[in-house]
């Protein structure tokens, strides 16, 4: 049985509720596999998560409150 390693482009933006972007939190070459990344975000507010892998493209809502 042979596996190939199936590895992607991931990106990672944060973009503040006006749509400006914030933050590039990664662009890598990953495996495809569960990974972890830090957010450090110093405003209260809502923003976009823009995550974006191969041809995978996904917006998730974050809310700082604290």
């Amino acid at each position: 049985l042979e596996f190939r390693r199936v590895l992607f482009r991931s990106q990672i933006f944060v973009h503040d509720i006006t749509g400006r972007m914030v933050a590039q939190l990664m662009d890598e070459t990953l495996s495809a596999d569960m990974h972890e990344v830090p957010v450090k975000l110093d405003t209260k507010g809502i923003y976009l998560i823009d995550v974006i892998a191969g041809e995978k493209h996904h917006v998730r809502r974050l809310t700082i409150a604290n």
